[in-house]
């Protein structure tokens, strides 16, 4: 495994794609091979603070994320 310095810019930038296409597609089965056990995500207006469980368990029930997935959108993508 070569080190953080070896990845791609290219690398980086599909990961980050796939994230917001899952998330913004609700996809949870997606997402939850994508995140990392201590993920966590910072709405970027009201500082909301949503870990890996939540975020999943938000998409799972229906609610989608715990944010506004426009907040979401606009914010990261």
């Amino acid at each position: 495994m070569g080190s953080a310095h070896d990845i791609d810019t290219r690398e980086v930038l599909a990961c980050d794609e796939s994230f917001f296409t899952a998330l913004l597609a609700a996809d949870h089965d997606l997402l939850g091979t994508i995140l990392a056990g201590d993920f966590v995500i910072i709405d970027v207006l009201s500082g909301q603070v949503a870990r890996r469980e939540e975020l999943l368990g938000a998409i799972s029930s229906g609610q989608r994320t715990p944010m506004s997935t426009r907040a979401i959108a606009a914010g990261g993508a």
